[in-house]
């Protein structure tokens, strides 16, 4: 190799060295200098943009060299303009020592061409640039020659700078962003001398030099920084507003560039490019009169197009400024290139939030994308189907989100599946899938009366791809999941539209997953009625199903599933399978009654218990008609009463609590149900369970003779059975809470139907340990509350009684409770019950004109209307409030509500908040039918001027009594945006306001999953945490911790907000500082979700703190079940796996308190099962002095029938914790922390 070569690649490969340290010290310089703007050296302007011609690889270590771009820079370097003087970059010198050091590059130069003629002549130089397309010209002359010259050189100048900009190479670009930004931006900047030409040239020059490159991608954003930096982008917005339409192509042009990187959409927008880009695209085709016109159009559309590509912050600021509507309108022009880019900007916003989406179907955008998806041009088909494609993908997002997938929208999708391509239709296929999968017999039905779905999907069967054939037999598989009528309809709108045959065969010659599919399809219809199973024998499909089946082809879970299925097909679907499908929500509507109670008449006594827990589970969450039909099903409540009499103890408790749930509600329905299972001789077991030793029979038994006891005639008969006298052991005996509160519903009952009732209270002695039980401390809210609402009731009316109250000084009792109870409820009916105590009955007759009231709020007059709702507040019983409600008091209410003054909205949000007090199945929906949503949620947020924070407080209080534990109601909230507003009351300066607002979220959050997903999604975590503070109510803080439990419950992201914000030791001071169960309860469900987080250091954090470990150990002999229960979990939790946590746990005293718990008898199933967890992980350590503390407190002997029981899990870790003790007893004195040898059981998650 010559000496030279070796020397110039050493000395290039020190120069790409040098030039990436010099980058790396001298930010600013390095981005001016390979932007191509001018950079100090030494006192003359340089450009190093030049040396983009020696292609540098930096980054490798090497560095390619063409010494004629050196002899360039040399040639050009004197002739540019001086700027001060500077410190010479160190780039400069590496590129010196290495032209020195390469003899052969010194002498080889290479000089621009320059053409022949002036070259001050600018005329000729444009004539040579047009013929040559700017190969040989210098850029650096033409720019001095503009700035010496007139104002026609200028336009002159720009116009070849534009030529040379278009058809030159990256270089030539390079050198017009490094000499002449300013003297084209110049021109731009002065409107009044520079004429259209001239603007439309210097426009033009500058946005051929920003050309994409994709090679020098950084290359060209630091030429578009140049730009913005000269100061183009106000003038260029003011040309987009000239009525020249080349003016405006050309400005567009350059914006189309510029706003193709995202740093610079912010200025872009904030110069106000927005509007006269949206106003271009406002014309419709009569405006389209030139061609550049049409062009015009094309560029603000593609300029769109790039800003909407940047994110939702950005499709947000063009929806606002009303872009879709137009864009919209294009798709429809005779431009290809218009009507294709406005495709492009729609296919960015289908890509954007569910706003978005929203926004592009108010402008009617789907339903024109879907009509040009088979369109003749290929560009604009394309981007249509992009469009498309961005819409099922978000749709697809959304239905792979179990708590998103209510959102999407079926009619969307019954569109692209019928007039979309083929991607399409087997997309929406697969989200069809997984929607059905999850949702409830409602939504399929929806599904199933989509217009042509299923015609499409039974389609897919027959032409699909494989993954299309696939999607369609798993959507149709879930969709025709569940029993009953409903199950069966979808079923045989499936068969009529010829499934089976194609089902038949993708079982039998479809790929694995589509032949699991088809045959889970196939399965599903076997499910069916009669009339579905008949069509299958007659196509012989079970013949073909069983051969499927036992191929034993499949994957073993779902070989599993099949097996099973068919089985169950063919046998009938047993009991248990029914059991199963009460505990989920979705399924619980679809379980044939008629079908399980003749399976519980024709099967054995477990079969029995069974369909009774599966008869409770269905009737407590099924509103009153799901309940009538369970009731009228005929032989059921002779069953049950059979049950009571002669069944096993869990035998009676199921059909005890089936009972005590079908028997509830109020209404016609509700007392014709009860008055059947009186009828059918349910009372005198009742009577006899209602002091069983079985605590858990107890307080069956008295949770339904307190329903039954709603009535008249169930009162009479409760009375004349002698009911009273077991109540009155309940409440003297003062161990079993729940019963307690029973009973006390069940006295507040019969006082309601007059005073042989009240006398009947009396004579049983039921009033002195009614009494005692508000004296002791421990109880719970819901039982103080009942025993209060009994006072009241006892109290009110007859005069006799109310001195019966006061001699056994219940008036003194329950003043203090107004001052000294933790509950609202309770200090509020402790003031209802001294009122009617002191002969103060603030109520309206019992004779109550409702339908005066209800004529006063629809007057005319703003005081008649007030004076109407004022009069609404006063109605304080449930059958007036009932009574006033059916009278149709809701309407005018909202009425006033939203049209009234401020004054006259507060007393209607305080009526409406009183009418939606205590419990009722009619009152809140009537409200919501009434429209009661919007009205509440604008006082809430102020609207119209409103800022009464005593109506913002009674607003929120009716939307926690509208939304608790109701799907519906809380949806509407959810949807109104109610969930923001109330997260920002959170911060209010009214204690109460606050206490309102948390307990609005907690009515809402406790509705459904996606509801409690929707208020995380609004972001109250840390102001709820905040209001855990010191300085917050002890009633605040229990609200925020009840908020909290919903909102943490198996969400760890929810918990990781929760501890970053300082929930932890937060919740374990409110824990020990707890005034109440209540607080105490809710404090330990916070910390039991922390600690259920497997996260080790949440669990020690809730460590540090010795007093809480000691505090959930005493809370381990809580009367509260409640509270033990979470006590117990919570140390499940902190045992897990971890040595020195369990060391603290025991140290704390826990093994002798979780023994003990087993040989209470009042203890629950749930809390044994937590403490035999807990117990086995401290097994699990199998440390010798954990092991010798469990068998002195007894473990083994507690223990031992648990673990004889079935194979539960808890007996499956009484097993496993008396293995651990046999061992150490067997090998007393090893060494702490040896293991046994003996396998420990299944950890729970």
């Amino acid at each position: 190799m010559p000496s030279h070569t070796h020397n110039h690649s050493r000395a290039m490969s020190l120069l790409g060295l040098q030039l990436r340290r010099a980058i790396t010290a001298s930010s600013q310089s390095s981005l001016v200098a390979w932007a191509g703007v001018p950079c100090v050296s030494g006192g003359v302007a340089t450009s190093p943009y030049t040396f983009s011609f020696c292609r540098l690889k930096l980054g490798r270590g090497v560095a390619s060299w063409d010494s004629s771009a050196v002899s360039l820079f040399q040639k050009q370097a004197p002739s540019r303009r001086t700027f001060a003087a500077g410190p010479s970059s160190s780039w400069e010198h590496a590129i010196q020592d290495s032209i020195d050091a390469d003899n052969h590059a010194t002498t080889t130069t290479t000089t621009t061409k320059t053409p022949k003629g002036d070259v001050t002549d600018l005329n000729n130089l444009k004539e040579i640039a047009r013929k040559t397309r700017g190969a040989h010209i210098s850029v650096t002359q033409i720019v001095d020659a503009m700035r010496a010259g007139k104002q026609n050189d200028l336009e002159t100048g720009a116009s070849i700078l534009w030529t040379v900009a278009e058809h030159g190479d990256d270089a030539k670009r390079g050198e017009i962003c490094a000499n002449a930004l300013d003297v084209l931006v110049g021109m731009l900047k002065d409107p009044i001398n520079t004429t259209k030409f001239g603007l439309q040239c210097a426009a033009a020059a500058l946005s051929c030099a920003l050309k994409e490159n994709k090679e020098f991608a950084e290359v060209v954003s630091r030429r578009r920084e140049a730009v913005r930096a000269a100061g183009a982008l106000e003038p260029i917005v003011q040309m987009l507003q000239s009525g020249d339409a080349r003016c405006r192509l050309d400005a567009a042009g350059l914006l189309v560039r510029m706003v193709a990187d995202a740093k610079f959409v912010d200025e872009v927008i904030a110069v106000g490019a927005l509007d006269p880009l949206v106003a271009i695209l406002h014309v419709d085709d009569e405006g389209l009169l030139t061609l550049n016109d049409v062009r015009v159009v094309a560029s603000a559309a593609m300029a769109v197009a790039n800003i909407a590509s940047h994110g939702d912050k950005y499709r947000a600021a063009l929806v606002d400024c009303g872009a879709l509507p137009p864009l919209v309108a294009i798709l429809r022009f005779g431009d290809v290139h218009a009507r294709a880019n406005a495709a492009t900007a729609l296919a960015n916003f289908s890509c954007g939030s569910t706003t978005c989406r929203e926004a592009l179907r108010q402008a009617g955008a789907f339903e024109v994308l879907v009509d040009l998806v088979h369109d003749k041009d290929d560009r604009f088909r394309k981007q249509v189907s992009r469009a498309l494609s961005g819409w099922v993908g978000r749709i697809k997002d959304a239905a792979s989100d179990t708590t998103r997938r209510d959102d999407v929208n079926l009619e969307d999708l019954a569109t692209l599946m019928q007039k979309g391509d083929q991607s399409h239709k087997e997309t929406s296929a697969a989200v069809l899938w997984a929607i059905a999968r999850t949702s409830n017999g409602l939504r399929r039905d929806e599904i199933i009366a989509a217009d042509g779905v299923i015609d499409v999907l039974v389609s897919l069967l027959h032409n699909g791809s494989d993954f299309g054939r696939t999607s369609a037999a798993g959507a149709l598989s879930n969709i025709i999941k569940g029993t009953g009528q409903y199950g069966d309809r979808r079923r045989e709108v499936v068969l009529a539209a010829g499934a089976l045959a194609p089902l038949l065969s993708l079982a039998q010659t479809g790929n694995e997953m589509a032949k699991e599919q088809a045959t889970a399809a196939l399965l599903n219809i076997a499910k069916g009625g009669g009339t579905c199973r008949d069509t299958l024998e007659k196509a012989d499909a079970f013949d073909i199903l069983r051969k499927i089946v036992e191929s034993n082809e499949f994957q073993k879970p779902m070989q599993a599933w099949l097996t099973r299925t068919l089985s169950d097909v063919e046998q009938g679907d047993p009991i248990d399978v029914m059991k199963q499908a009460s505990r989920h929500a979705n399924k619980r509507d679809e379980i044939d009654v008629n079908r399980l109670v003749n399976l519980m008449k024709q099967g054995n006594d477990l079969d029995k218990e069974t369909g009774a827990s599966t008869l409770w589970a269905i009737a407590q969450y099924s509103d009153g008609s799901r309940r009538d039909e369970i009731c009228a099903v005929e032989g059921l409540l002779g069953v049950l009463v059979d049950m009571m009499n002669e069944g096993s103890v869990y035998g009676k408790a199921a059909a005890v609590g089936a009972l005590a749930n079908i028997s509830n509600g109020r209404g016609l329905s509700a007392a014709r149900r009860r008055l059947e299972i009186l009828n059918a001789g349910a009372l005198p077991p009742l009577v006899a369970l209602a002091y069983d030793d079985n605590p858990n029979l107890t307080e069956q038994a008295a949770s339904a003779l307190a329903k039954l006891a709603a009535d008249s005639v169930g009162a009479s008969a409760i009375v004349e059975a002698g009911a009273l006298d077991s109540l009155r052991k309940i409440l003297s005996k003062g161990e079993n809470i729940r019963a307690m509160a029973s009973v006390a519903m069940t006295v507040a009952n019969l006082a309601v139907h007059g005073n042989d009732m009240k006398q009947a209270v009396v004579d049983a002695g039921i009033m002195p340990p009614l009494l005692d039980m508000l004296r002791t401390g421990g109880m719970n809210e819901f039982a103080q509350n009942c025993a209060v609402m009994a006072l009241a009731n006892m109290a009110r009316g007859d005069e006799s009684y109310r001195q019966v109250l006061e001699d056994a000084g219940a008036l003194q009792l329950l003043n203090e409770l107004v001052t000294t109870s933790s509950w609202e409820n309770v200090r509020n009916n402790a003031r209802r019950a001294i009122r009617f105590s002191t002969g103060e009955e603030e109520l309206v007759d019992d004779h109550v004109d409702y339908a005066a009231i209800v004529d006063k709020m629809l007057n005319d007059s703003d005081v008649d209307r007030m004076d109407g709702a004022a009069m609404c507040k006063q109605v304080l019983s449930s059958a007036q409030r009932d009574a006033l409600v059916y009278a149709g008091a809701a309407p005018p209410l909202i009425a006033l509500l939203r049209d009234g003054s401020v004054e006259g909205k507060t007393i209607a949000a305080t009526a409406v908040a009183e009418l939606l007090f205590g419990f009722s199945e009619t009152r809140p929906q009537a409200f919501i039918d009434a429209g009661v949503v919007e009205p509440l949620v604008a006082l809430l947020r102020g609207e119209n001027g409103y800022n009464d924070t005593d109506g913002k407080i009674r607003a929120a209080s009716a939307i926690e009594r509208l939304t608790y534990r109701n799907a519906s109601r809380g949806d509407a909230f959810v949807q109104s945006g109610a969930c923001d507003t109330l997260v920002a009351l959170l911060s209010d300066d009214s204690d109460s306001m606050q206490y309102r607002a948390a307990k609005a979220l907690l009515g809402i959050s406790s509705s459904t999953a996606q509801n409690r997903e929707a208020v995380i999604r609004a972001d109250p975590i840390r102001p709820l945490v905040g209001l855990l503070r010191d300085g917050a109510t002890m009633e605040i803080k229990t609200e925020a911790a009840a908020v909290l439990a919903q909102l943490l419950y198996r969400n760890s992201q929810a918990v990781e907000q929760a501890v970053d914000a300082g929930a932890i030791p937060l919740i374990s001071s409110l824990l020990l500082d707890a005034i109440g169960a209540k607080t105490q309860s809710r404090a330990l469900l916070v910390l039991s979700h922390i600690a259920n987080v497997p996260s080790s250091t949440y669990r020690n954090a809730i460590m540090d703190n010795n007093a809480v470990v000691e505090h959930l150990v005493a809370l381990l002999d809580s009367d509260d079940d409640n509270t033990t229960k979470s006590a117990a979990r919570t140390l499940s939790s902190l045992t897990y796996q971890d040595y020195g946590r369990i060391d603290g746990v025991v140290s704390a005293g826990a093994v002798q308190a979780l023994v003990s718990l087993f040989k209470k008898s009042d203890v629950s199933g749930g809390v044994l099962s937590h403490a035999c967890v807990t117990l086995a992980n401290i097994a699990e350590s199998t440390a010798s002095s954990h092991l010798a503390i469990m068998m002195e407190a007894g473990a083994a002997t507690v223990l031992e029938p648990i673990a004889r029981d079935d194979n539960t899990a808890k007996s499956k870790d009484a097993r496993y914790i008396l293995e651990c003790l046999a061992v150490h007893s067997n090998n007393e004195g090893g060494e702490d922390g040896g293991s046994s040898g003996i396998t420990p059981p299944q950890w729970p998650s």
